[in-house]
């Protein structure tokens, strides 16, 4: 995905931009910071420790597994609706919010037919590596500086522990932590205005 990302960046001629990432988008987007730092003017990492192996937070990797088999797991084929699909989710999922973000994946096709925007098997077969934490001793054991850095953490969620910030500032010596009151692991869904407000801190300070 770093790569990817490289690839994005180059077809569109920027030399040097903002970058923000949230969970697996943070882990991405500190690989890249890692690789090509000059190109980078500012980075925003939104409730994610990148050297932190998320396969060992049960909780979370279940809860990941749960989401993927359920997708999986539906015969889109016999679904009429967006209703129809958010019932069948509901029988795995009880979140409303969660079930509200895997249908923003399903889309509607010429003839009522849906599908999923998202490679779900692909995640499935890969989400040990999805999780996988960033090797600290694998080109990551240098500060990087230059730029500002802005870690946002959610007060309700485990994702971003304080026993991580040490890592973290081993590698970005200059990075600011901020917790958002109220915020679970989806932050920018639970507070947007609050993401908002440091992201807009981070292209104007």
């Amino acid at each position: 995905m770093r790569d990817d990302l490289f690839e994005l960046v180059t077809d569109l001629r920027l030399r040097k931009f903002f970058l923000a990432g949230h969970s697996m988008g943070g882990k991405t987007a500190i690989a890249f910071a890692a690789a090509w730092p000059e190109m980078i003017e500012g980075l925003l990492i939104a409730d994610i420790s990148p050297f932190t192996n998320e396969t060992s937070q049960i909780s979370a990797y279940n809860q990941h597994l749960t989401i993927l088999k359920t997708i999986l797991g539906m015969d889109l084929s016999k679904i009429r609706s967006r209703a129809e699909a958010e019932s069948l989710i509901m029988e795995k999922i009880s979140s409303e919010k969660t079930r509200g973000f895997i249908l923003k994946n399903l889309q509607r096709n010429p003839g009522d037919i849906f599908s999923w925007k998202l490679n779900a098997s692909s995640l499935y077969k890969n989400l040990d590596k999805i999780m996988a934490g960033i090797d600290l001793e694998a080109g990551l054991s240098e500060p990087i500086t230059g730029f500002p850095v802005i870690f946002l953490k959610g007060s309700n969620s485990s994702y971003l522990t304080a026993s991580s910030v040490a890592d973290i500032r081993k590698v970005f010596p200059a990075s600011e932590f901020i917790v958002i009151n109220g915020a679970g692991h989806w932050i920018h869904a639970d507070k947007p205005d609050e993401v908002a407000a440091n992201l807009r801190r981070l292209l104007t300070d």
